[in-house]
């Protein structure tokens, strides 16, 4: 199974992107919610209003953008291959997108997020919910830090956090 980025490796990560694509840089991790591709632990910290999913040609964990100048711009800076997203009607220019395929270690960090929320609350059929399996629990200690940052910078940062992790300034 490929690397995982760490808590650190993710937030330079993050603020490279930012940067390239002219963006602010991140003190911490931005609160997220888990399986949701606008507001996931990676979109919220990449910024620009992107999407991160799998739905590359190749299903590469990619971060998808409206404007293709901050796309070629961050995948310049940091050397990311990158490709035009067909949209249904040729003409119709307001509904293009284009996509950044992310690193396999910064994708992994997307995936682990959205299984490990599941995994705890019990949503979704995951191969690591049983607690006797030995290598699922210790995914889960080794992601567990990344859950942890995300939800003290929540409550940090917030009078209130939904249910969905979503905050209410």
């Amino acid at each position: 199974m490929p690397k995982i980025a760490t808590l650190d490796q993710l937030k330079d990560f993050a603020n490279k992107v930012r940067e390239a694509g002219g963006g602010n840089p991140l003190d911490a991790l931005m609160p997220a919610v888990p399986s949701d591709i606008d507001q996931c632990l990676i979109a919220k910290n990449l910024n620009f209003n992107c999407k991160v999913n799998t739905d590359g040609p190749h299903e590469d964990w990619i971060m998808v953008l409206e404007d293709k100048t901050i796309r070629d711009n961050i995948a310049k800076a940091l050397k990311l291959k990158v490709y035009d997203i067909p949209c249904d009607d040729e003409e119709d220019e307001l509904f293009r997108e284009y996509a950044v395929i992310l690193p396999v270690a910064i994708g992994r960090v997307a995936a682990e997020f959205d299984e490990v929320f599941a995994a705890i609350s019990g949503q979704g059929s995951h191969a690591w919910v049983d607690k006797s399996d030995r290598k699922a629990l210790n995914r889960l200690k080794r992601f567990w830090p990344y859950l942890e940052a995300s939800v003290k910078e929540a409550y940090t940062n917030a009078s209130f956090v939904n249910a969905r992790g979503e905050l209410v300034l």
